[in-house]
């Protein structure tokens, strides 16, 4: 028998310019909407992480910060115990790397384990990439404009109705 966990949303992220002299903060919140316990966080970043987070108060330890060309990881492990619960979230995820204005690395790639396949002796992985923590929202502006122009659209396809169904005048000759 297979058994197979669909993850939908675990992991969103933000990720912030100027935590330093030409540095980002990319952070990451893991939601466990699982039915077992997430141990094991790995994340693939597209730059070189300068540092990340010590997690050790949490339970899961100082992150591990490697390149094997041409790939880089952060990786955090949790204590027993200190395992993300289903339906909880932790936040914390953290790494740094350097870049100018313009070196937003945006979504990445990740694995997290779960649980123990007892069939094949491994744990049950998912690998996914992040989400943005908030979808940008446009200004209060943007809809006005918006809702003006469907307004302005749909009067003159009104007024062109109503052109359209009004009769010619006719004359009559004598």
């Amino acid at each position: 028998m297979n058994v197979y966990v669909i993850i939908s949303q675990v992991l969103s992220y933000t990720n912030n310019y100027d935590s330093g002299p030409n540095l980002w903060t990319y952070e990451a919140a893991i939601f466990n909407d699982t039915s077992d316990l997430l141990y094991d966080f790995v994340i693939y970043p597209t730059a070189n992480p300068i540092g990340a987070a010590d997690l050790t108060s949490e339970g899961w330890g100082a992150a591990d910060v490697a390149h094997f060309a041409p790939d880089y990881f952060v990786h955090w492990m949790a204590d027993f115990g200190a395992e993300i619960f289903p339906g909880d979230t932790m936040s914390g995820f953290w790494f740094t790397y350097s870049g100018d204005n313009a070196g937003d690395i945006e979504p990445l790639s990740y694995s997290v384990l779960w649980g123990w396949d007892v069939a094949n002796d491994a744990p049950f992985t998912f690998d996914g990439g992040t989400i943005p923590a908030s979808s940008p929202v446009p200004e209060p502006g943007t809809f006005t404009l918006m809702a003006m122009g469907v307004f302005g659209i749909g009067m003159i396809l009104l007024l062109k109705r109503r052109t359209s169904l009004t009769p010619a005048p006719q004359t009559l000759d004598p």
